[in-house]
């Protein structure tokens, strides 16, 4: 028995001593066992860094790959391989993890696809990332070093930037009446919002006839607008005079938006103009806010006092083709509804006539534009203490074959029945002669024919020759010269001439002569109907003899 044990550990120490001169064993824990390893030799062929955006960076908040492509030069497979990585950004900005790594046969390659996710706190630096490619017997590959360039997030913002509230017919919000509610969602921030929701939500007694409380969009690029309508109504029961409606706003980051509360109020005044959102050039530097109106629409001026003797006659004709079906969409007066509407507002606001001592036409028919004009005619000679007469006109002008004679086109009369339009100097005749000290007569149309967006009969230069200049105590301002065409201001959605007109006396708040309205109104139409418009556009200013010493003197309040 002693024998046998003193043979077993002489054994032990045999292998013992063997196994210390043999090269291919690997350590287990204090013992080394022999085996045969066949090893890979992993060579680096390329290292790449992919980034979908293509601006060859990291962004903030966005994925990219660092590629390492090795192929097997060795003895054996690869088995068991790890791509490591790791990062000298030491604020965890940035997350990766190892991959794992297929079996890789000798003479075959392979590309690690390292994922890197940066997060919105990134800084603009350049990172240094660590790659290499583990192996289980110690034959991995040398680390290789790759620099990246870190953007920092460039922030959106989603808000409402605007809102009208409207019918066509400007009617008060009453309960059980629909109306529109107009939003304009922009993104005000310098960079690219992406999952962008827009939800409303309506008190109890507020219901959606039309539309949807949600709207989605993908992408809304630095200064993109998005125009949200919902046709809403106030049934029977509901209590409150005030209407509380919550936009809640969001995208992708969760953090760059503002929600909005708005307040509508029961017989609140509904607008009517038409609004539009047109392209326009954007600087991702600097961001205006979009408007669903036009500037001159909004902070009116309120010189406050009121002037019983002013009267005024407002007409904006802009859709003919409803009314004669010979014409096209393109007859249409861009605008001229919009023109009216806002002129009106100036008229009770700055010019001070009182709002009951004004009369609003659109889309005017002959019968409807002679009634009216007949009828303040009537007032102003029946009125005592000096009346004043403001007299606009945004539509259609036309002069007849002779060209001599020339009219204001009501949307029901054609060049083939132009006698039943209104000839100027009828409308001079008439409000000159009613005994007003002073009339001032805006005319906001061309009579070549030309609409502002494209002809309504053929071109026809206006002559403003016998019996067509004013008369009396009048002074007019036309927006064109004779041969050319009143244009509109597209990006402002008023005519060319309206819109300076009206932003003179918003600038000015009224307290302008009429030489300083009429300097200003010339010189910004010429300039910029050619440069919106690549046309020429020059305003005139006509008068009659008996006030052409001292009409540059009058004052607008």
């Amino acid at each position: 028995m002693k024998r046998l044990f003193l043979l077993v550990i002489a054994s032990a120490i045999s292998f013992l001593c063997a196994a210390q001169n043999d090269g291919s064993i690997t350590k287990t824990g204090s013992l080394r066992i022999s085996r045969d390893v066949r090893p890979p030799i992993l060579k680096v062929v390329d290292l790449s860094f992919e980034d979908p955006s293509g601006n060859n960076a990291i962004d903030a908040a966005e994925e990219c790959f660092i590629i390492m492509e090795i192929r097997n030069e060795g003895f054996g497979d690869g088995v068991g391989m790890v791509g490591e990585i790791t990062c000298s950004d030491t604020c965890g900005a940035f997350s990766f993890a190892p991959v794992n790594i297929p079996l890789l046969e000798v003479g075959k390659s392979y590309k690690v696809r390292f994922p890197i996710r940066a997060s919105t706190s990134i800084s603009d630096s350049s990172v240094e990332f660590d790659v290499s490619v583990y192996e289980p017997n110690g034959f991995g590959t040398d680390i290789q070093h790759i620099s990246v360039k870190a953007n920092s997030l460039t922030p959106p913002m989603i808000e409402v930037v605007d809102i009208v509230c409207r019918s066509n017919d400007a009617r008060k919000l009453k309960k059980m009446e629909i109306f529109s509610l107009n939003l304009l969602l922009q993104n005000t921030g310098p960079g690219t919002a992406l999952g962008v929701e827009a939800l409303m939500e309506l008190p109890d007694g507020v219901f959606l006839m039309d539309g949807n409380l949600l709207s989605n969009f993908a992408e809304l690029q630095s200064g993109e607008e998005k125009l949200l309508e919902y046709k809403l109504i106030v049934n029977n029961s509901y209590s409150e005079n005030q209407i509380p409606l919550h936009i809640n706003l969001s995208e992708k980051f969760g953090k760059f938006s503002k929600d909005s509360t708005i307040i509508l109020e029961l017989n609140q005044q509904l607008d009517s103009r038409n609004i539009s959102i047109d392209a326009r050039s954007r600087d991702v530097k600097q961001v205006s806010k979009a408007s669903l109106l036009s500037d001159v629409d909004k902070n009116i001026p309120q010189w406050g006092a009121k002037r019983d003797n002013r009267f005024a006659i407002i007409v904006g004709n802009e859709d003919y083709c409803s009314y004669q079906t010979d014409l096209s969409a393109g007859s249409h007066v861009e605008f001229a509804i919009n023109d009216a509407i806002t002129f009106k507002d100036y008229c009770i606001n700055v010019f001070g006539v009182p709002e009951e001592n004004t009369i609003l036409l659109t889309n005017a028919g002959s019968v409807d534009m002679r009634r009216e004009i007949a009828r303040i005619s009537k007032l102003i000679s029946l009125s005592e203490n000096s009346p004043e007469l403001i007299f606009y006109y945004a539509g259609h002008g036309l002069t007849d074959e002779s060209g001599d004679n020339c009219y204001l086109i009501p949307v029901d009369v054609s060049q083939a029945d132009i006698s039943n339009g209104i000839r100027l100097s009828d409308l001079y005749s008439m409000i000159g002669c009613s005994g007003a000290s002073r009339v001032t007569i805006f005319l906001d149309a061309c009579f070549s024919g030309n609409s502002r967006n494209s002809g309504l009969v053929p071109v026809r230069g206006v002559k403003v020759g016998k019996g067509s200049e004013p008369i009396g105590n009048m002074l007019v301002f036309c927006a064109t010269q004779e041969d050319q065409t009143a244009l509109s201001y597209r990006d402002k959605q008023h005519g060319m001439f309206t819109y300076f007109l009206l932003k003179k006396l918003q600038e000015s708040k009224g307290n302008c002569s009429y030489e300083e309205l009429a300097d200003y109104v010339i010189s910004k139409v010429k300039y910029y109907s050619v440069d919106k418009n690549y046309v020429n556009q020059e305003p005139q200013i006509l008068c009659s003899d008996d006030i052409l010493g001292y009409w540059r003197d009058w004052n607008i309040n």
